[in-house]
């Protein structure tokens, strides 16, 4: 991926001249610019992890994203942009997306902060050794515990910070309307 996104790079610099034009494509008033494009070039490649740059592939995928600018403009004409349907799929993604940000923000927040301590490990294998007679020597299942652990830690200290948000929201709740 490292060499496709630097071989990109290294050909559209090369290609540049002050002569060239910065629209790629123009699909009625619609301009798709060089950079926009090639944004989307670079995200697609995130996906496809195969996905060879040549001249061709670049051809197909601006084909792509035509025929994609073509579906939208129709749609927008047809005014099912303004559908309520739509709008609310639109507000429940939003919503979906920005609490998923917002959580993996918080867990990379809380991970970094996050630590086991040997005496843990060596409690909780106590209490695991107690409940199985069977169980594999401590230097086996160390990293396991270690993991688990921080796992547990992990999601009470989200469960935590998630309450207290709660708690220290102003909320009303109108019984007389449910």
């Amino acid at each position: 991926l490292c060499l496709v996104l630097g071989f990109l790079m290294f050909s559209t610099s090369t290609e540049t001249n002050a002569k060239e034009p910065k629209i790629v494509a123009k699909v009625n008033d619609f301009e798709l610019t060089r950079d926009e494009y090639e944004a989307k070039l670079v995200r697609e490649l995130e996906f496809e992890q195969v996905y060879k740059s040549t001249h061709e592939a670049r051809k197909e995928f601006l084909g792509r994203l035509i025929r994609q600018e073509i579906l939208i403009q129709e749609a927008v004409s047809l005014n099912l942009d303004k559908d309520p349907a739509f709008i609310d799929a639109i507000e429940k993604y939003w919503e979906a997306t920005l609490i998923k940000k917002l959580m993996e923000a918080k867990i990379k927040e809380i991970k970094q902060k996050t630590f086991i301590t040997e005496q843990e490990i060596r409690d909780r294998y106590r209490q695991l050794k107690t409940k199985k007679q069977e169980l594999p020597p401590l230097d086996q299942v160390e990293k396991k515990i270690a993991a688990l652990l921080k796992e547990e830690k992990l999601t009470a200290t989200m469960d935590q910070w998630v309450n207290g948000l709660q708690k220290d929201a102003k909320v009303r709740i109108f019984e007389k309307y449910l």
